[in-house]
C-alpha cells in the first residue's frame, strides 16, 4: 500500500499568518515584556490562566513592558494578535 504525503510544512518558521512570540524574561516577576515577528505594528496582548479564563488583556508594541504584578503567581498561556496573525506561548509568574 502506499503512503501520499500531503502538504509539508517546516517546523522552523511560521506557518503563514502565525507570529513568532516570546514573553522576556521567562519565568518573570511582575513586568513582562512581549516580543514578536512576522507582523509589525500595534497587537493584543491576551493572558490566560490554566483553566482558559482571561486574567488579562491590552493593547500594546513589541518590547512594552507589561504591568502583571497584580497577577498571581502561576502558569499562563499568552496570545499575541496583530493584523491576521497570532502567535503565542507560554508564562511563568513568580513572586
Amino acid at each position: 500500500e502506499a503512503f501520499e504525503a500531503g502538504q509539508v510544512t517546516s517546523t522552523s518558521e511560521p506557518a503563514t499568518g502565525q507570529l513568532t512570540a516570546r514573553a522576556i524574561p521567562n519565568p518573570a516577576r511582575g513586568s513582562v515584556s512581549f516580543e514578536w515577528e512576522g507582523h509589525s505594528g500595534p497587537a493584543t496582548l491576551l493572558l490566560f490562566d490554566v483553566t482558559g479564563r482571561l486574567v488579562f488583556h491590552e493593547k500594546t508594541e513589541t518590547g512594552r513592558p507589561a504591568n502583571l504584578a497584580g497577577l498571581p503567581a502561576g502558569l499562563y498561556f499568552f496570545r499575541i494578535r496583530s493584523g491576521n496573525r497570532e502567535g503565542g506561548g507560554k508564562l511563568m509568574l513568580i513572586k
